[in-house]
């Protein structure tokens, strides 16, 4: 019988744009739920976290941080993507025409 892993994210998956954008996806989408934030922005926080902080981890030099901040924005849109498939509107919604009440926000909601 096959085991769990001991961790769901390493720094090697990280490394990867699914893994990035994965994460950035799941720490944006908890930030909104937990803090009931909904800025466009925070996303883009997020991704850019993530990808200037390998940069520093891994001791990058001058132009790897433009590549970093770069790969932010690839992340941040790859994440959104994600956001946009899995944000659908509630039953509830359809039937009153789209409307989404404050109290229908879910966690797989699109950022926008």
């Amino acid at each position: 019988m096959a085991s769990l892993p001991d961790q769901f994210f390493t720094w090697a998956a990280l490394g990867t744009l699914a893994g990035a954008s994965g994460a950035t996806f799941i720490v944006t989408n908890t930030l909104r739920s937990a803090f009931d934030w909904s800025p466009k922005w925070l996303g883009l926080v997020v991704a850019q976290g993530i990808c200037i902080g390998g940069a520093v981890a891994l001791d990058k030099q001058g132009s790897d941080y433009v590549i970093a901040v770069l790969n932010g924005c690839l992340v941040y849109l790859s994440a959104v993507g994600i956001s946009s498939t899995t944000g659908g509107v509630s039953p509830t919604a359809v039937a009153r025409g789209g409307a989404i009440r404050p109290s229908e926000k879910r966690f797989f909601s699109s950022w926008f």
